[in-house]
Order: C-alpha cells, then structure tokens, then sequence
C-alpha cells in the first residue's frame, strides 16, 4: 500500500506495537504479529471454489478461504451474487474470536429458484478495528440437461 502525503499534512511516527497471540487451532503454535496504527486489514484468500468454477444450480456450494488478520479477526462474511448484484445463494456471516490467521469454511445454500449464468463468491473479514479484506472468485452456475 502507498501513501502519498500533502505538504499540509503533518508526518506522523507510527510507533507499531509487537504482540504474541497465541492462536487456537494451531496445537500451540506461538505466532508473532506486528499491530498498530496504520496497519493493513485482513488478508483474504478464497481456495475453493477456484476461479471459473462451475455449479450445478440448485446445489449447495462449500465455500473454503485463509485469512490472516494481524488486529485478531472479528467477523466473516460469505456471499453468493450474480453479476448484476442479486443473491445466488443465501448470505452466511458469523463472529470470530479474534484469532490472527484463520482456515475458514462455510457451505452456501442456493436461493429459491436459482438460474444458470455467471456469479461471484465473495468472502469478506473484518477486523477487531474495523478494517476490511475480502477476495471474489467468479464461477458459473449451469444447469444440468437430463
């Protein structure tokens, strides 16, 4: 990230933080982060569905990300939508305890009456701050002729 400053604009000592957390689900794993301001939001990893995947429509879609968020992660966000911004499937969000790097996983259910054609998946995180990361694959919703 780069930052441009105005020549009104006062330079400021961004003095960061080093912190231990320890993170659940990692057998004991110590990990250290540097926190503080100006530190950057979550980093957000989709891995499954990849990109141009295709779906059968109807079907449920496991929806699998790795985020790192170096401020302890607070909430995720998994969505479904085609390109013109209508629900694909049905949006799940949940809170997070605050753990730095994290595997997530959720299943996405289909709305009603779900139709062929492109959609994005997007998986969004915040952070104990407020900052947020998010990363989108796009896939294809077909249907299946029989």
């Amino acid at each position: 990230m780069t930052f441009a400053a105005k020549k009104s604009t006062p330079v400021r000592l961004v003095v960061a933080i080093l912190t231990t957390a320890v993170v659940a689900g990692c057998a004991g794993a110590i990990l250290s982060s540097v926190a503080g301001v100006g530190a950057s939001g979550p980093e957000v990893g989709i891995t499954s569905p990849t990109d141009a995947a295709e779906v059968t429509a109807g079907s449920s879609l496991p929806v699998a990300a790795d985020a790192v968020a170096q401020a302890g992660a607070a909430n995720v966000e998994y969505k479904g939508v085609y390109d013109d911004g209508t629900a694909a499937y049905l949006t799940q969000s949940a809170s997070l305890s605050g753990l730095v790097s994290l595997a997530l996983n959720a299943t996405l259910a289909p709305i009603a009456g779900q139709d062929e054609g492109a959609a994005l998946i997007i998986v969004t995180v915040t952070d104990q701050t407020g900052q947020v990361g998010a990363d989108t694959v796009k896939i294809t919703i077909t249907t299946t002729n029989e």
